[in-house]
């Protein structure tokens, strides 16, 4: 925004996120549902990270010992299989938490690497676009992340058949819904749609 007091008022109110959100990291590195909690899961350390990064992109600053913390969350979390499963100590491995551990490391500057390639390789075999899968549109919005900083042909091959999947779950109507509501489901299929214009500057390669 170019409104000086209101550009002041967000980037001291997103510091302050950002500060409560650096201490409230768990010893293991990662969050959960309320920053007053000792536990910890993978999705909500996949969006404390992307929303630090965005901070980050926006001028604010952020201690690198807390993303590189919770990168060693991700990378624990991951198993021999390449998946990531929902926690560092319990949980099954999914497409959806790889995918999003996945964009984790992409979040914190990581592209190459064995944990990256043991999760692409995880996706290649468990990861499709069967809209009636549980955590549909959670999974894609992160696999969509994940596929597009991959580029080469994982790329190629899995942006059209997402499209397509969304385009026929519109069925006409200017909303898709979802288990979760209408809100939910539009603003995670325009999320996957808008990648490869790059609207978003988090989401440019």
């Amino acid at each position: 925004t170019r409104e000086t007091t209101l550009r002041e008022r967000m980037h001291e109110a997103i510091g302050a996120a950002c500060r409560l959100t650096e201490r409230t990291i768990t010893r293991d590195g990662g969050w959960f549902y309320t920053p007053d909690s000792p536990r910890d899961e993978g999705s909500v350390t996949v969006t404390q990270i992307q929303g630090l990064r965005s901070a980050r992109n926006a001028g604010i600053s952020v201690d690198a010992a807390v993303v590189d913390k919770a990168v060693n969350y991700i990378k624990a979390s991951q198993q021999a299989d390449g998946g990531v499963r929902y926690t560092l100590r319990w949980g099954k491995t999914s497409p959806a938490l790889t995918a999003a551990g996945i964009s984790v490391l992409h979040g914190a500057g990581e592209y190459h690497g064995e944990a990256i390639e043991k999760g692409y390789g995880y996706l290649r075999q468990h990861l499709d676009t069967d809209p009636t899968k549980p955590f549909f549109f959670y999974t894609h919005l992160y696999a969509a992340q994940a596929m597009f900083q991959r580029g080469r042909p994982e790329w190629a091959n899995y942006f059209p058949r997402i499209r397509r999947e969304l385009l026929d779950l519109r069925r006409g109507y200017p909303y898709w819904d979802s288990p979760y509501g209408k809100s939910y489901g539009t603003a995670i299929s325009l999320l996957i749609l808008q990648l490869p214009l790059r609207y978003l500057p988090i989401f440019q390669r």
